[in-house]
């Protein structure tokens, strides 16, 4: 039954994103920097009858109002970047006990 709740949600484009929360840029101007993708995504969602085919459309268009793509690939190099760095420093810290350890 949620299935079909959820479809019916995604089906019924009056229901689903009718208009963005402003028109308006963040500096005054007419338009804002993901409302470009927001008219892709809406004129998809109203010229079909199948919303899956709106779905790569709305994700663009959230990706450029929330970047969590983005911040989770930037997490992502920073963690391993932080794990490099870690191992690094063991294998520096034994080769310097290992000097040590040759000549004392």
């Amino acid at each position: 039954q949620a299935e079909s709740l959820i479809a019916r949600f995604l089906s019924d484009s009056s229901y689903f994103f009718v208009t963005m929360a402003s028109g308006f840029g963040t500096k005054g101007g007419k338009e804002g920097r993901c409302f470009s993708l927001w008219m892709d995504f809406s004129e998809c969602m109203s010229d079909t009858s199948e919303p899956n085919k709106c779905f790569a459309k709305r994700d663009d268009y959230l990706e450029c109002l929330h970047h969590r793509k983005e911040i989770n690939r930037m997490n992502t190099i920073s963690r391993t970047v932080t794990k490099q760095a870690e191992t690094q420093r063991e294998k520096t810290y034994e080769g310097a006990w290992a000097i040590f350890n040759k000549y004392c």
